[in-house]
């Protein structure tokens, strides 16, 4: 009889229990807690080549830049509050950020706006020295916070084309900024499109149009008067590094993505490289990454009560 006795109250007990964390379940309730988080600084390739339309989406043929924009825009919605995204685009020679990494769902709004306002029309010079955006990219995170995660988006298309004997290095310790390379474009070479002042489309570019050899095996000065150059007169360009620049003299006007450069400049910086496919590869390559830091965030704790 006690025993029958305990076993209905202590039923009664458990289901109590699991209608009052039920309740709570339905009530929002947050603490801040610790947990790892994230944090990127996501720098977009803004140069003419990036308008190359050679993407597809669905049924839906887009350019290289709207590609990415659609893929950060919905990549974005899957990131938990907690991680942090910061814009930066490239153009010429030099990155620019535009701001440095923000909570994403205190300014989820104001971050999808920011993405949607970049396209070319925001370059400030013609030429695409990528190698070089990327070194800036680096020094310029280790300045703010070496921890943020590098995401940098390109065709990887150098305009003009560099010479294996004369390629610009990187001077600095590698390996203290962490990210990844993401190759945007296909395989084939198609045209790139013109844009005019008025940053209106105004035909292709054509072969005479663009410098189809190196600058400075014509003798010509690099955009930066300090940069250092990999050059040596005794020894000969190795193969393999000029495969992987993948030049194509005489059809520079014409643009594909350069995934074997891309794998090359990853290498050298001990960054990781992907090519740019859908939200959910881009989504799962982020969270290969190591974490940023331990980060104190508000965590709502609905769904522990509801288990």
């Amino acid at each position: 009889m006690i025993s029958k006795f305990l076993f209905f109250s202590n039923k009664k007990k458990f289901l109590f229990l699991g209608w009052f964390f039920l309740i709570l379940s339905i009530v929002k309730i947050e603490v801040d807690l610790p947990k790892p988080s994230d944090s990127f600084l996501f720098v977009i390739d803004t140069t003419m080549s990036m308008n190359a339309n050679d993407m597809q989406k669905d049924s839906d043929i887009m350019s290289r830049i709207e590609y990415v924009r659609s893929i950060l825009t919905n990549a974005i919605k899957d990131f938990p509050c907690g991680t942090e995204v910061g814009l930066g685009v490239f153009a010429s020679y030099q990155t620019t950020i535009l701001y440095e990494p923000v909570e994403v769902c205190k300014n989820y709004s104001e971050i999808i706006k920011s993405i949607s306002y970049v396209n070319s029309n925001m370059i400030w010079a013609g030429d695409s020295e990528v190698s070089k955006g990327i070194y800036n990219s680096i020094k310029l995170i280790k300045k703010i916070n070496p921890n943020i995660r590098l995401i940098f988006l390109t065709d990887g298309h150098e305009a003009p084309p560099i010479s294996p004997l004369y390629r610009p290095q990187y001077n600095d310790k590698v390996g203290v900024v962490s990210g990844i390379l993401f190759g945007v474009g296909g395989s084939k070479l198609v045209p790139i499109p013109k844009i005019n002042a008025q940053g209106e489309f105004s035909g292709q570019w054509q072969q005479s149009d663009v410098m189809q050899l190196d600058p400075f095996s014509l003798g010509r000065k690099g955009s930066d008067d300090a940069e250092k150059l990999v050059d040596d007169s005794n020894i000969k360009a190795d193969p393999k590094i000029t495969l992987a620049l993948q030049a194509t003299p005489g059809q520079e006007h014409l643009t594909q993505q350069k995934s074997l450069y891309l794998k090359l400049l990853s290498k050298e910086l001990k960054l990781k490289f992907f090519e740019l496919k859908t939200t959910e590869s881009f989504v799962s390559s982020l969270k290969d990454l190591p974490f940023t830091e331990w980060r104190y965030t508000k965590t709502n704790l609905s769904p522990f009560f509801a288990f």
